[in-house]
C-alpha cells in the first residue's frame, strides 16, 4: 500500500499560510483604523495633516503583521516604536489632541509650574502630580493636595 496524501490534505489554514497572514493583516488594519478614526483611541476631534500621516503609520505598523513568522520581534519593535511616537507627540509636545481627553497617555502635568521646592515631595525627589480627576475637583489652581 501507498500513501496516497498529495499536497491537497490537511487543514485549509496549514496550505494556504500566505491568504491567511494577508487575511490577519487586512483585519487588524481595518479593525485598529476604524476604532482610531472612531475615537476609541488617540484620532484628535479635528484632524490635521500630522493626524492622517500618523493614521497612515499606524496601518503600516499594523501591516508589519505580515511578518510575524519570520520576524516577530521586528513586529514588537514597530509596533512599540509607533506607540511611543503618537505618545510622545501627545504628552510632552502636545501637537496631537485626541478626542476625548479622558484618556491617559502620559503622566498628567504639575499642578503648578515647577519650582525647586514645590516640584519634589521631601528627599525622595518624588514630583507632586494631580490626576485628571483631582484636577477638576480638588486641585484647583492655587491649591494642590499635596503641596507643603
Amino acid at each position: 500500500m501507498t500513501d496516497d496524501r498529495g499536497a491537497c490534505d490537511g487543514p485549509w489554514h496549514r496550505r494556504h499560510r500566505l491568504a491567511l497572514d494577508v487575511m490577519i493583516v487586512a483585519a487588524f488594519v481595518l479593525l485598529d483604523t476604524g476604532l482610531t478614526m472612531a475615537g476609541a483611541t488617540w484620532w484628535p476631534a479635528h484632524p490635521g495633516t500630522l493626524a492622517w500621516v500618523m493614521l497612515g503609520v499606524q496601518a503600516l505598523a499594523c501591516a508589519s503583521l505580515a511578518v510575524r513568522r519570520t520576524a516577530p520581534l521586528t513586529v514588537v519593535g514597530v509596533l512599540g516604536a509607533f506607540t511611543l511616537a503618537v505618545t510622545l507627540l501627545i504628552a510632552p509636545a502636545g501637537v496631537l489632541t485626541p478626542a476625548h481627553e479622558g484618556q491617559l497617555w502620559a503622566p498628567p502635568p504639575p499642578c503648578r509650574p515647577p519650582t525647586a521646592r514645590s516640584s519634589t515631595n521631601g528627599a525622595a525627589g518624588l514630583r507632586t502630580w494631580c490626576s485628571p480627576r483631582s484636577l477638576s475637583s480638588s486641585c484647583s489652581p492655587g491649591s494642590c493636595p499635596s503641596r507643603t
